[in-house]
């Protein structure tokens, strides 16, 4: 799509782009998690949230969640490859595709962060019945449906 050309990157460059993604992304992991215990859940993530599972259930979702990052790629490649057909653009094609996904990405995180609750006792989409029910349901799993304490575990020696 040329944005090695347009943005100059030489050698291993444009290979060092995707490594600087996993590095911030370990980088942001401490922070984060102290976050979400900190800030209402919903606001802070806008994506995802495990407290309307039970533990047994987790697996699962996470295993679904980060599985989407390979069907993504196969959607992702349909869209830069129809993107690539097309010419004589005041965008570059690469620039046309950034665009369009991080727009996406934006709209679907606004809207989840106006739609998503902030914890199974905040559900409005829900009666007060059914939310008390919710919570009973992942009562098993010991965590909780909100805290925003932070408790630093030691290991057992």
């Amino acid at each position: 799509m040329g944005i090695r050309e347009d943005t100059n990157l030489k050698g291993q460059e444009y290979a060092w782009l995707t490594t600087c993604v996993y590095i911030a992304i370990l980088a942001w992991e401490f922070p984060t998690n102290r976050l979400i215990q900190r800030l209402p859940i919903a606001k802070y993530l806008a994506f995802k949230s495990t407290i309307w599972y039970t533990r047994e259930e987790q697996a699962l979702v996470i295993g679904a969640f980060y599985s989407m990052n390979g069907f993504q790629q196969c959607v992702g490649g349909l869209i830069a490859y129809g993107i690539a057909q097309l010419h004589d653009l005041k965008l570059k094609n690469w620039q046309i595709l950034f665009t369009l996904l991080g727009s996406l990405t934006f709209a679907w995180g606004t809207f989840v962060l106006w739609w998503l609750p902030d914890s199974p006792m905040r559900a409005q989409c829900f009666s007060k019945e059914d939310r008390l029910l919710l919570a009973e349901r992942v009562r098993k799993n010991d965590t909780g449906i909100q805290n925003r304490e932070f408790k630093v575990t030691l290991p057992l020696t």
